[in-house]
């Protein structure tokens, strides 16, 4: 999801409504959304761009271990959005939609398709380039398209579970027949780069091991390798001051296939070559990864990090930021390799605010040396 666009009005009607809204609309044009029946799901290889199945997540749901409760122990579902309570709009991106509500006195954030979004509008067709009427898909398979990423992002979610560097999905609803999908998950509040740059040093360098923590759970998750493809600022969000990844829909599951090296390159945005990894067994080794870091560092970390840096931690802070930018001599570093050098920042950080105590022993006692 992108380019997040926040309001602050309260949705007068309620989002059950809104439902009741995208029912009728379904209603009218006559179209039944079937759910795809499978024993067995592969994130790898079921969701893709064409793909016009309706997926299941049963089996994900299965997994009560990976599948976060409220806070009262209940489980949310379809039967769940009746009570819902002070629902607000909190802000709309090219896929979802995102809304504020009060479930069993707990607020949580409820997720659906953006009816008016760019994935939305470009499928129909609908914009600069404006395809031809025999050409355009029909709004079901529209809204199945955008879905599909909303029910791939809760199935990717639960596996990466249980991980505090990623929002905790609480429901999910994908109905059998008409009817919208509908993703329930942890409340945060967006990270804004002002509010950012104010917190202490320290604070930041704590959001810069959560990062590490994130990077190494992309790097070795149950999927495989998995490649953040949009990891900007606006994909966190702060829960109870934990920085937390709260949008992973355009997730890449697989490394690129290669026949040598140099279709290994990572590029920026300007398509400079600033990484690379070598070609084994056809693919890319290690690419989902390094590019992961160095996106994170161009997009977040480098924003916040290097300031107001202690003169005691600058060159060990250089050497982490040299790691995410790709520069000798830490452009070989792994997630792994950067989690220690930021946990080592702060254990550095504790030792030099919070000295050991100096004692002296006499006989049985310990007295302080400054008293």
């Amino acid at each position: 999801m992108r380019r997040w666009r926040c309001v602050d009005r309260v949705c007068s009607t309620g989002l059950r409504l809104f439902c009741l809204a995208y029912v009728c609309l379904f209603a009218v044009a006559g179209v039944v959304l079937l759910r795809h029946r499978s024993t067995s799901f592969s994130p790898r290889t079921y969701f893709s761009a064409e793909s016009s199945e309706w997926p299941t997540l049963d089996s994900f749901l299965s997994k009560s271990d990976r599948w976060s409760a409220l806070q009262d122990g209940s489980k949310l579902d379809c039967s769940s959005l009746q009570d819902m309570l002070e629902v607000q709009s909190v802000a709309y991106g090219w896929t979802k939609a995102v809304y504020r509500a009060v479930l069993r006195g707990q607020a949580v954030a409820i997720k659906t398709v953006n009816m008016h979004g760019r994935d939305m509008m470009q499928c129909l067709g609908r914009g600069p380039h404006e395809a031809a009427q025999w050409q355009r898909p029909t709004s079901a398979e529209c809204y199945r398209r955008a879905a599909n990423k909303i029910i791939k992002e809760v199935a990717i979610l639960i596996q990466l579970a249980p991980h505090h560097s990623f929002i905790q999905v609480l429901g999910a609803c994908v109905p059998d027949a008409s009817g919208p999908v509908i993703v329930m998950t942890e409340l945060g509040e967006p990270l804004d780069t002002v509010q950012l740059l104010r917190l202490p040093w320290i604070k930041r360098l704590k959001l810069a091991k959560s990062i590490a923590e994130m990077l190494v759970r992309l790097a070795h998750s149950p999927l495989g390798s998995l490649a953040m493809n949009d990891l900007r600022r606006q994909q966190f969000v702060l829960v109870d001051d934990s920085l937390k990844l709260s949008d992973v829909d355009d997730v890449g599951m697989a490394e690129p296939h290669c026949s040598r090296d140099n279709e290994c390159h990572i590029r920026s945005d300007n398509n400079t070559v600033i990484d690379g990894v070598s070609c084994v067994n056809r693919t890319c080794s290690g690419y989902n990864e390094r590019l992961n870091i160095w996106r994170a560092g161009q997009h977040f970390i480098k924003q916040f990090l290097p300031i107001d840096v202690p003169p005691f931690l600058e060159s060990r802070t250089r050497a982490l930021m040299d790691a995410y930018e790709r520069r000798s001599p830490s452009a070989g570093w792994d997630a792994k390799r950067i989690l220690v050098a930021t946990d080592n920042l702060l254990q550095l950080y504790h030792t030099q605010h919070n000295p050991p105590q100096t004692t002296h022993k006499y006989g049985s006692r310990k007295i302080p040396e400054e008293v």
